[in-house]
């Protein structure tokens, strides 16, 4: 099975499971009035949006680069991932003023052991489907799939800190019910953030980092006998990058000596750090 349409497997699993979540999560939550368990079927909502977002966007990178797109349609991901964080945020803050509006106006929460059972359901099912798409991340080294992975690994947790407040709730320690949700909407906030800026970043084409264009420095210099390095400049195209490297002719040498160099540095530099889409040399003037 190719790559694509691994992550179009793995989207779909993510989009059937978490509606199933988030559909017993809303009903006990609901009839329950548990802030913990109403915030954790939020993040459910996120959930089932990624995955569908990462599907479109599976399909969407996947198309093959044609005479408008040179390199591709991989931003593609990068666009839905942004999408994706500023719906996270704006969920996050829906959730915050909520919960914190319980917490100094309290209502009562109807205790049901329904409460445990959807948590120890979603827990179950979340560790499944972080061991397969674990599994599925080794397997291709997918971005989106590796987002599902952490996700999914934090679901869990997230879940065990809901279990706590609705356990507590059992014992009238309503309190704790309106924090734990609290404590969810600013964990969402921390993801949606995190996604947002990792997105932002790579669509205004921020360069590699110092310690990657050092790694890319050395592997030239490594490869490298006629020609020496002066800049090293990276774009993102999809979850890579295309390596620009300006250089200068240490001394008179023939075409033919200094376009098989050029292939060999090409190569080399693909084949060591994965995270190269092409390389393109540029001579100085």
């Amino acid at each position: 099975m190719c790559k694509v349409n691994i992550v179009k497997k793995v989207s779909i699993i993510g989009i059937i499971f978490n509606a199933f979540l988030l559909i017993i999560k809303l009903s006990v939550g609901y009839l329950s009035k548990s802030q913990s368990m109403l915030a954790d079927a939020l993040h459910s909502i996120e959930d089932a949006i990624s995955s569908i977002l990462s599907y479109i966007g599976a399909r969407v990178s996947a198309i093959p680069n044609d005479f408008t797109h040179p390199y591709g349609h991989g931003k593609a991901e990068y666009i839905f991932s942004f999408i994706i964080s500023i719906t996270m945020i704006i969920a996050s803050f829906t959730m915050f003023k909520s919960s914190l509006y319980n917490i100094f106006v309290p209502q009562k929460i109807e205790f049901s052991f329904w409460l445990i059972i959807v948590c120890m359901i979603n827990i179950i099912i979340k560790f499944i489907l972080f061991l397969y798409t674990r599994k599925m991340y080794k397997l291709t080294k997918d971005i989106l799939i590796k987002a599902s992975m952490e996700d999914h690994r934090n679901d869990m947790f997230l879940t065990m800190s809901t279990l706590i407040g609705v356990t507590c709730g059992y014992f009238s320690i309503y309190i704790i019910d309106y924090v734990i949700g609290l404590a969810i909407s600013l964990f969402i906030l921390y993801i949606g953030l995190k996604l947002f800026v990792a997105s932002y970043l790579v669509l205004i084409d921020t360069n590699l980092g110092c310690k990657q264009i050092d790694d890319i420095k050395m592997g030239f210099k490594d490869v490298s006998i006629f020609l020496e390095l002066s800049e090293v400049i990276a774009t993102p195209v999809g979850s890579k990058y295309l390596i620009i490297l300006k250089v200068d002719i240490k001394e008179d040498n023939t075409l033919k000596k200094l376009d098989y160099e050029i292939k060999n540095i090409k190569t080399i530099l693909k084949e060591k750090y994965k995270y190269i889409y092409d390389v393109i040399i540029e001579f100085n003037s």
